[in-house]
């Protein structure tokens, strides 16, 4: 018994990998002609039709071509001349002829970013008493990309009840950390 269990064990992947390939076998042979009819049957929906294509006219043999001639590119078309294109400059460049806008200044970007400021006033008659509303200030003024981050921080240090009334001076380069500290000093 035990060699019989033995050998189902080491066996059965293998034992159901066979039954799989016989059962798909099983159902192609029994659709096969289903399969194959199939064309037939677009065809009388009136959907896709067989057209025969004649090739016949077809020059297939590759042309010679002398390797010290330049090959011209037929499929290009001469651009107008300046002289006879009414420019539409778009982003520097004629959309019609390709000439530079002389007059093009590119846009250039400041590498570093602005630095904003804000300075807080934590008080009870300002409102701010509790560290949602601080957060959404500072928010508001550009200093912290989300309050709910800021809150949550607050909450991951467990600093809820350290919030300090006063005026504080902010700017976006501060780490969130940096903010919630110099808001709990007394």
């Amino acid at each position: 018994m035990k060699k019989l269990k033995d050998f189902i064990y080491d066996y059965n992947d293998v034992v159901v990998a066979v039954i799989i390939v016989i059962v798909a076998g099983l159902i192609i042979f029994w659709r096969i002609d289903a399969a194959l009819d199939y064309p037939k049957y677009l065809e009388a929906q009136g959907g896709v039709t067989q057209i025969d294509i004649d090739f016949s006219n077809i020059d297939l043999n590759p042309e010679q071509v002398d390797a010290g001639k330049d090959v011209v590119d037929e499929t290009k078309t001469e651009d107008p001349t300046p002289a006879t294109c009414e420019h539409v400059y778009e982003g520097g460049v004629c959309t019609k002829c390709g000439e530079p806008d002389p007059t093009y200044v590119a846009p250039t970007e400041d590498p570093t970013p602005q630095v904003k400021t804000y300075t807080l006033e934590v008080s009870k008659k300002a409102g701010t008493t509790n560290w949602t509303s601080c957060g959404k200030l500072l928010e508001q003024n550009g200093i912290i990309e989300k309050s709910s981050e800021f809150v949550a921080r607050v909450v991951a240090r467990k600093v809820e009840a350290s919030l300090q009334p006063g005026t504080y001076k902010l700017d976006s380069n501060m780490s969130t950390d940096d903010i919630i500290n110099m808001l709990i000093k007394k």
